[in-house]
């Protein structure tokens, strides 16, 4: 729930809300694919994880699977689209 909660902080948008829903109602309530256009900020290769930087300035560190392909060849300071799947 931490994570998701630092997801949703990080993208600023409604899903805020979608998070107080949850609350209320005790479990999984509605499911999105979130997509945000962030740039890199630090990548720590031997963990596989990036710090991002949202589009209202917030730092997220996401662990990059092994889904994510040419990791190193992302650089610091790239603009990367992030997808992430949030339930609440």
């Amino acid at each position: 729930m931490a994570a998701l909660r630092r997801a949703l902080a990080f993208l600023g948008s409604e899903f805020g809300r979608l998070l107080d829903q949850s609350r209320r109602m005790g479990g999984i309530g509605e499911s999105h694919t979130i997509t945000a256009r962030t740039q890199v900020k630090a990548i720590d290769l031997a963990k596989r994880e990036v710090t991002l930087v949202g589009p209202q300035g917030n730092v997220l560190v996401v662990h990059a699977g092994d889904a994510v392909r040419n990791l190193d060849k992302v650089k610091v300071g790239d603009t990367v689209v992030a997808t992430y799947y949030a339930s609440v």
